[in-house]
C-alpha cells in the first residue's frame, strides 16, 4: 500500500496526467508571489538528536500593514473541524505500551482569530486555538499515560497576539507573538530558522497550525525595492515533540530524556535580519540569525551512576541567502545556509559547521493546478568517521526530496493534494507519501479523506514510524 500511494503520488505529477485534468480557467501562474499548496505533509522535524529529520518547513508568506481602513473596525475568522484518524496497519504493541491499533483521533478543533484597526494604521492582532480529544475517552483515559493525555486529550492556547503599525514614514513596529516566514522553500527548512514547529504528529499537522509563534520585536524599513527586518525575540521556545506513549511516539518503550531548556530572556534572547529585494521576476534575501536550536540533541551527562542522556539545546548561527526565478510557467528558487555551533555527543569538545542547499522548481502551466520538487543536502563540515556510528549517528550528506501537488477541479470544489518525501539519494533512509481529496459540500464547508503511508528505511526514526499508517477524514467549516 505504501509503495503503491508513493507510485500514485508520481503519477499525479507526471505531464500525461496532468493534462487529463486540465480545468476551463486560464493557468494559475506565480511569478513573485509563492502560495502554499495547502495542508500537505509538513511538520516532519521531529526531536530526534543529530538526524535526517530537520528539515520540513511549512508554507506561508509574509504580511506588513496594509492600507489604512477606518479605525475602530473589527474582524474575526476561524474554522471549526472534526477529524477522526484510524491506524490500520500498527503492531501489536508490547507489554506496558499503549495500544493505537484502530482509532487514534477522534478530535474536535476550534480557530479564532481576530483583527482590530486602530488609529494612525495601527492594528491588534490575536488568534487563539483548541481541541478536544475525545479518543481517550472512547478507548478508556487510564491506559494511556499521564504525558499523553496532558499533551494530546486538550489544548487551548493563545497564538499570535501582537500590535503592528508604522513608527515613521517607511519603517513599522510589530510588538508580540508571531509568525516569521523566511526563504522560498514550501516544504524544506533551510533558512527559515526563527518560529519553533509543532511535531507531535509528523507529516499530519495542518499549515496553519504549524508554525509556533514566539515574542519578539519586529522593525521593518522600506527602501525603493528591498526591505530590511530586524528582530529581537526574547522568548525562548522549543519545539513540540511527541509525548510518551503518544500515537507518534517513536519508541514508545524508551522514556524521553530529561531535558536542559534555557530560560526566556535577556541570557538567551535570539537575534535575526534579513534584507529582502523584490523585482521583476525574480526576488533575492540574505539572511543571518544567531538562536537557540529548538530540536535539541542528545548529549551525555556525567553522573555518579554513569553517563545520563540529556536533551540540550545549543545555540546556533545561521548566515543565508534564498531567491527565486519565474520564467513562464516555471518558477525555480534555491536557498544557501552555513549553520555554526552545531555539536555531536561523541565529540563534545568540539563545534562544528554545516552547510545546507536547497534547489527547487515550481510548474504552473496547468489550470489551477501546481507541481513542485525540492531537493536538499545537508553537509556537515569537518565530518569524522565516528559521528556516524550509533543509532544516531549521521552521515557527511544527509539528502531529502520532497514532492508536491496540489490541484482544483470542478470549479474549485474538488482539492487534489499530494506531498512525497524520499530520505537519502534513493529513499533508503525512509519515505513517506500523503494523498487526500477534498470537496466543498456547501459554502466554507469542506469534507476531506486521505492516507498518509509511511516506508521505513535505514533511519531508526523511520523504521519506527513504518507501522503508522494513516487513514483520516475530517469535516472544516470556514467562517
Amino acid at each position: 500500500m505504501r509503495r503503491a500511494l508513493t507510485l500514485a503520488l508520481l503519477l499525479l505529477a507526471s505531464p500525461a496526467f496532468a493534462d487529463d485534468l486540465a480545468g476551463f480557467d486560464e493557468p494559475a501562474r506565480r511569478a513573485d508571489v509563492r502560495t502554499a499548496a495547502g495542508d500537505d505533509l509538513e511538520g516532519f522535524e521531529s526531536g530526534a538528536p543529530e538526524g535526517d529529520y530537520g528539515w520540513l518547513a511549512a508554507p506561508g508568506k509574509q504580511v506588513s500593514p496594509g492600507s489604512d481602513p477606518a479605525a475602530g473596525s473589527f474582524d474575526v475568522n476561524g474554522s471549526l473541524t472534526l477529524a477522526h484518524w484510524y491506524a490500520p496497519s500498527r503492531n501489536e504493541p508490547r507489554p506496558g505500551e499503549p495500544d493505537w491499533r484502530g482509532t487514534e483521533r477522534l478530535r474536535a478543533s476550534l480557530r479564532l482569530d481576530a483583527k482590530m484597526e486602530l488609529a494612525a494604521r495601527w492594528e491588534a492582532i490575536v488568534g487563539a486555538a483548541g481541541y478536544i480529544d475525545e479518543v481517550y475517552q472512547l478507548r478508556g483515559a487510564a491506559d494511556y499515560p499521564a504525558s499523553t493525555r496532558q499533551t494530546e486529550e486538550s489544548e487551548l492556547e493563545l497564538r499570535e497576539g501582537y500590535l503592528r503599525g508604522p513608527l515613521v514614514e517607511g519603517v513599522d513596529l510589530a510588538v508580540g507573538r508571531q509568525i516569521v516566514v523566511w526563504g522560498t522553500s514550501d516544504t524544506l527548512r533551510v533558512v527559515d530558522v526563527v518560529n519553533p514547529l509543532d511535531n507531535r504528529a509528523p507529516g499530519m499537522t495542518d499549515i496553519e497550525d504549524l508554525r509556533l509563534p514566539v515574542g519578539m520585536a519586529r522593525l521593518d524599513g522600506y527602501s525603493g525595492d528591498w526591505r530590511l527586518t530586524a528582530l529581537y525575540i526574547p522568548e525562548v521556545r522549543i519545539d513540540k515533540s511527541p509525548a510518551d506513549g503518544a500515537p507518534f511516539d517513536p519508541f514508545p518503550s524508551v522514556p524521553a530524556p530529561a531535558e536542559q531548556r534555557p530560560d526566556s530572556g535577556e541570557d538567551n534572547a535570539a537575534y535575526a535580519v534579513a534584507a529582502k529585494g523584490v523585482f521583476t521576476g525574480w526576488d533575492l534575501s540574505f539572511h543571518a540569525a544567531s538562536y537557540t536550536d529548538r530540536s535539541g540533541r542528545i548529549d551525555l551527562i556525567r553522573g555518579p551512576v554513569g553517563p545520563t542522556p540529556v536533551r540540550v539545546y545549543d545555540r546556533l548561527t545561521m548566515v543565508g541567502m534564498a531567491g527565486d526565478m519565474a520564467a513562464g510557467p516555471w518558477l525555480v528558487k534555491g536557498e544557501l545556509a552555513r549553520i555554526g555551533g552545531v555539536r555531536f555527543a561523541s565529540l563534545p569538545e568540539r563545534e562544528f559547521a554545516r552547510l545546507d542547499v536547497m534547489v527547487g522548481v515550481e510548474y504552473y502551466g496547468i489550470a489551477q493546478t501546481s507541481v513542485a520538487v525540492e531537493i536538499a543536502d545537508r553537509r556537515m563540515l569537518g565530518y569524522e568517521g565516528v559521528m556516524g556510528e550509533g543509532s544516531m549517528g549521521i552521515d557527511e550528506d544527509e539528502w531529502v526530496t520532497a514532492l508536491r501537488l496540489s490541484a482544483d477541479r470542478l470549479r474549485d470544489r474538488l482539492h487534489l493534494k499530494g506531498v512525497g518525501l524520499l530520505f537519502g539519494l534513493d529513499g533508503a533512509k525512509g519515505s513517506m507519501a500523503r494523498l487526500s481529496i477534498g470537496y466543498d459540500v456547501m459554502t466554507a464547508t469542506t469534507v476531506t479523506l486521505g492516507y498518509a503511508a509511511y516506508q521505513g528505511g535505514t533511519s531508526p526514526l523511520w523504521s519506527a514510524y513504518d507501522d503508522r499508517d494513516t487513514l483520516f477524514a475530517e469535516i472544516k467549516r470556514s467562517f
